[in-house]
């Protein structure tokens, strides 16, 4: 990736990743980049996603050492493998999983075997599974297989965080059904979030098209709700928050980076509650392929 020290954004990742990080930010290596986005300072932390092939060479081709990864290898539910640097936890090991083949059989397997692997995942069980059940016709007649992406958080062996992310299939169902379901849902922390998003929708234009939580042993630390396909993405964003002066300031500077690297689009954003109930706001941005066609 070309920093351009003139602008501020490219100065905090300068700052905060190694330049072996900033080299690897490449349309071979890297899916998305990721900006988190405070509400209350001008925090803005930085994530970097990458590519199957490129995380397999961070793993030196030996992810199969990861339970989980050789649990789903072996069910042949294993679509994508993705390694994140996170510019505010170095000290931490991080890695996504796509999942496919999610019929029944894999997924109650799949299930019991992370209540076995992590030590508090039977606390949230009942809560995982109830939103695996969102429906989703791109898998008819299979109940749990809206949960199709896991986050793992590792520190050494021990597994600090793992997060869940649910498909709305939002190309075939609308948004009106995947806010019923959440309303209904039982789930406070995303409850709590859906009139920001339906107002997010209706300024910046978009698609609910999936859900994420944050698990770790005290609590379900982050709730999200995902959108994508908006078309007024900033503008947008100042409407729906008129007094958040710290987040109207690190949307600037957003704009002002994507002036200076026309080569990335925000493909998805979304907006969150930590445990403590403050507001977070994630964009992931993506090389625009035509640039390299």
């Amino acid at each position: 990736m070309f920093l351009n020290f003139n602008n501020e954004l490219d100065k905090r990742i300068s700052s905060l990743f190694s330049q072996e990080v900033i080299e690897s930010i490449t349309p071979e290596n890297l899916d998305f980049l990721g900006m988190n986005l405070s509400f209350y300072d001008d925090d803005i932390s930085f994530k970097t996603y990458y590519l199957h092939e490129y995380s397999l060479a961070c793993y030196n081709n030996q992810e199969d050492n990861e339970p989980l990864i050789k649990f789903l290898k072996s069910k042949d539910m294993l679509n994508f493998f993705s390694v994140l640097k996170d510019s505010a936890y170095k000290d931490t090991e991080i890695y996504e999983v796509k999942i496919s083949a999610r019929n029944n059989r894999n997924m109650l397997e799949l299930f019991s075997f992370l209540e076995q692997l992590i030590s508090y995942f039977s606390k949230y069980k009942d809560e995982i599974i109830k939103l695996s059940t969102i429906k989703n016709r791109a898998y008819e007649g299979y109940d749990y297989a809206a949960l199709y992406f896991f986050s793992v958080v590792k520190k050494g062996a021990d597994i600090k965080s793992f997060k869940c992310y649910w498909d709305n299939n939002y190309k075939i169902l609308d948004d009106d059904y995947f806010f019923n379901f959440l309303e209904n849902s039982g789930v406070t922390g995303l409850q709590e979030l859906i009139p920001i998003a339906k107002s997010i929708v209706q300024n910046c234009g978009g698609h609910l098209c999936f859900e994420g939580i944050n698990y770790n042993e005290k609590c379900s630390e982050k709730h999200k709700i995902y959108m994508t396909d908006q078309n007024n993405l900033i503008e947008g964003l100042i409407k729906t928050f008129p007094d958040m002066e710290f987040l109207h300031k690190k949307l600037r500077l957003i704009e002002e980076w994507q002036k200076v690297h026309p080569e990335f689009y925000c493909d998805i954003f979304a907006i969150g509650k930590d445990s403590k109930g403050r507001l977070i706001l994630n964009l992931y941005f993506r090389f625009i392929e035509d640039e390299f066609d």
